[in-house]
């Protein structure tokens, strides 16, 4: 498998690290305008978590698929956020 660069929002410390341990390069973002910005420099798949505050989480899914629809995003969400995740999907 060869490696891949994941961007993270917001950054997650035990889950970037495993990442790197596993040979992939790592991208960390903490809001919407930082993520798209790095997400425009090209990544082949994005962790998000769903709970940012104020529904921040919807701004970066919506900003990183308008500029490239292509990576997988993967949603990071408890039990409670089902209504969110929905609204994200």
């Amino acid at each position: 498998m060869s490696a891949k660069s994941v961007l993270i929002v917001p950054p997650r410390w035990p889950l970037a690290e495993r990442l790197r341990a596993d040979g992939h390069e790592v991208v960390e973002a903490d809001g919407p305008a930082e993520a798209v910005e790095r997400a425009d420099a090209g990544v082949d798949a994005v962790l998000l978590d769903i709970r940012l505050p104020d529904e921040v989480a919807l701004a970066v899914l919506a900003g990183v698929r308008d500029r490239d629809p292509d990576p997988p995003v993967i949603l990071l969400a408890g039990r409670e956020d089902a209504a969110l995740v929905t609204t994200a999907l």
